[in-house]
């Protein structure tokens, strides 16, 4: 039953259900019996999130590119890629149509068209 409550708590944390967090689950659940502190499986999860969080930001904060890669793996290095691919697009997909609600399609006169150049470029910096 211990192993249900764990995967389905790591599953609804977004941590993946490898032998290292199920152990983690389980360690901090003995922890958590022994104080008596009732934590139920999100909470510890939670927890186990935190920690997994700050390790590998401690690892990967200190590496330098060429060791990330290594890290990493191939996989990891696509995935990451097209995540920052993602971001990218979707924050300048945004800026590109929120531009285009603000300002008008067409401008009347050059006094016009020179102040919308003048914030469009504005706002590009």
């Amino acid at each position: 039953s211990y192993d249900k409550m764990f995967v389905e708590a790591l599953t609804a944390s977004g941590l993946p259900k490898t032998p290292y967090t199920v152990k983690r689950m389980a360690e901090l659940t003995l922890v958590n019996v022994k104080k008596g502190l009732n934590l139920d499986p999100a909470q510890l999860a939670k927890i186990v999130r935190e920690d997994y969080m700050n390790e590998q930001k401690a690892l990967f904060g200190q590496a330098d590119g060429n060791t990330l890669i290594e890290l990493l793996g191939k996989e990891g290095v696509k995935k990451l890629s097209k995540a920052q691919l993602a971001q990218y697009k979707s924050s300048h997909t945004n800026s590109a149509s929120k531009r285009e609600v603000d300002e008008p399609k067409e401008t009347k006169n050059p006094i016009d068209a020179w102040k919308a150049m003048k914030k469009r470029t504005r706002s590009l910096l």
